[in-house]
């Protein structure tokens, strides 16, 4: 796989156009930099792996049950981590929804019987 350092392009003189103005090489080139990047890490985490889709894959990062993933979202605690959500598909920021479920979680109600 090519790195970033193998890969000589001037991103700061194309990051204003528009895809739809690239030339075929332009655009090849900017697509290896971009996959050079990501495999590289590039000094920052690639997108896809700070986001979690659907409930069950947020439950998954999070270390917890679906059901009380569906419960928070239900409470209205992860609506800051949504990045987007078209039907019942609903993309979330891991870091977002980690923060919010910790705060979630000390703020909610014990479970179990109250003392009467």
């Amino acid at each position: 796989m090519n790195s970033k350092k193998d890969i000589n392009f001037d991103f700061e003189a194309y990051k204003d156009r528009l895809i739809v103005t690239l030339s075929c090489g332009e655009y090849c080139a900017l697509s290896r930099y971009a996959n050079a990047l990501v495999s590289d890490g590039g000094g920052t985490t690639p997108l896809a792996s700070r986001q979690a889709v659907g409930i069950a894959a947020l439950a998954d990062a999070l270390s917890c049950s679906p059901s009380q993933v569906a419960a928070m979202r239900r409470d209205g605690a992860l609506d800051c981590a949504i990045i987007s959500q078209v039907g019942r598909r609903i993309v979330f920021n891991i870091d977002q929804a980690r923060s919010a479920a910790n705060e979630w979680k000390k703020n909610k109600k014990p479970a179990g019987r109250q003392a009467s």
